[in-house]
C-alpha cells in the first residue's frame, strides 16, 4: 500500500467505513420537511421562556440550599459554584484545622451544592 492509501484507509476507519454526509445534508436531512414558520424550533429558549413564563420556579428546598450558599434567588449556576469552592475551603476539615464546630456545616454546604446541582435546570 502506498501512504496516500494508508491515510485513506485510516480516515474512514474513524466512521467504520460508512459514508457521511455535513450536518443538515443526506438522507436523513432531519426536519428539513418542517414548516417552522415561526421559528420556534430555532429558538434557544427553553418552552416556558417561549411562552413567557421565565425561570421554573424555586420551591423551598432550591431556597434553602441557596441560603446555606449565602445567595438569593437571582444566583447563577456559575455563582452557585463560586460560592460551593469558597465555603468548601473554608469548612473543609483538611483546611479548617478539623476543628469540629465547622463539620455539620460543611456537610449542609455540600447538600445544598448537590440539591442545586441537580436542579440545574433552574438557572441560567
Amino acid at each position: 500500500m502506498t501512504a496516500q492509501q494508508i491515510y485513506d484507509h485510516q480516515k474512514r476507519d474513524q466512521y467504520w467505513h460508512r459514508t457521511t454526509w455535513k450536518m443538515g445534508e443526506g438522507p436523513a436531512a432531519g426536519t428539513a420537511h418542517i414548516d417552522d414558520t415561526h421559528d420556534i424550533l430555532k429558538s434557544p429558549l427553553s418552552p416556558a421562556q417561549r411562552h413567557g413564563h421565565g425561570q421554573s420556579p424555586l420551591d423551598e428546598k432550591d431556597l434553602q440550599a441557596l441560603k446555606y450558599l449565602n445567595l438569593d434567588a437571582a444566583a447563577s449556576l456559575h455563582d452557585i459554584k463560586e460560592a460551593y469552592k469558597k465555603l468548601a475551603k473554608k469548612y473543609h476539615p483538611d483546611t479548617n484545622g478539623g476543628k469540629r464546630k465547622y463539620e455539620s456545616r460543611f456537610k449542609k454546604v455540600s447538600l445544598a451544592y448537590q440539591h442545586l446541582r441537580m436542579q440545574k435546570h433552574k438557572f441560567c
